[in-house]
Formats: structure tokens, C-alpha cells, sequence
């Protein structure tokens, strides 16, 4: 498959357009984004998140949108009716993924029960990390922090 000229790669051989530069002589500056239609937007979400073998619940989709201010109706809308993203889309135990990778929602869920256990050790030695002198801040990240 070959991008069209205006159309830029993102992964798993998807191909979007490309956003060009606003007219009147407007540059972008190297850390401004340009707004995506919520289509774009909800696909390179979902890409996104793939990367890490992360499906997202359509809420989820709506609360990490990449680069493009929409409601949650909307992105539930734009879920529901695109013919488009159900192209390129599934939704699989409540969870959207690519075409194709609809075995990550299973993996999602592992995840989850496995943090479900893992929590309460965290939380003891959080409580003795916490109780050291000069202990500021006690986080969790990773799997575990996002599980």
C-alpha cells in the first residue's frame, strides 16, 4: 500500500493526511499541534495506545484525544457512525483496538487483575517508603499505575 503525496505513515500501515501550515503566512512554531478531524484524532489515539498493547474504552478515547477538542458524545458518535474508522476499528469486550488486534483486550483485562493483586503490596511499601525523613512524594507508574 502507497500513501497518497499529502498523506503521512503513522503505524500499522495506516496513512492519514498530512496538515499543512495555515495560510496568511502562519508558521508553525516546533511545539504547536494542528487540530485533526475527530476521525484522525481518534485513530492515532487508538494507535497510540496500541504501541503499548493498550486498547482504550471510547470514554478513555475521549479523555486522551490527540490534538483535536471534542465531547464525549461526539467521539461516541464518531465511533458509532464512521464507516471509516469501523474500517480501521473494532470493538472488542468494550474496549477498541486496531483490525486485526482484537487478542489486546484480553491482555488488557490480565493486566487489570494482575494490578488488582499487586496493589496492596504497593500501598504497604508505599505507607514504609512514605515514613522515611524527607520523603516528599510516593508514586506508582508503569503497568501498575495505569492498570
Amino acid at each position: 500500500m502507497q500513501p497518497a503525496a499529502n498523506c503521512v505513515w503513522l503505524c500499522q500501515g495506516v496513512f492519514v493526511p498530512q496538515h499543512r501550515a495555515p495560510s496568511g503566512g502562519a508558521h508553525y512554531r516546533s511545539h504547536a499541534r494542528p487540530t485533526l478531524n475527530i476521525e484522525e484524532a481518534i485513530l492515532q489515539t487508538v494507535l497510540y495506545a496500541d504501541i503499548f498493547d493498550y486498547p482504550l474504552t471510547p470514554a478513555e478515547i475521549h479523555v486522551y484525544l490527540i490534538a483535536t477538542p471534542a465531547t464525549a458524545a461526539q467521539v461516541a458518535a464518531a465511533l458509532a457512525g464512521s464507516a471509516w474508522l469501523r474500517a480501521r476499528l473494532s470493538l472488542t469486550r468494550g474496549f477498541v483496538t486496531l483490525s486485526g488486534r482484537e487478542t489486546i483486550a484480553a491482555v488488557r483485562e490480565a493486566r487489570g487483575r494482575s494490578s488488582a493483586q499487586l496493589w496492596p503490596v504497593a500501598r504497604r511499601w508505599a505507607a514504609v517508603i512514605n515514613s522515611l525523613p524527607f520523603v516528599r512524594m510516593v508514586a506508582v507508574t508503569g503497568a501498575l499505575g495505569g492498570g
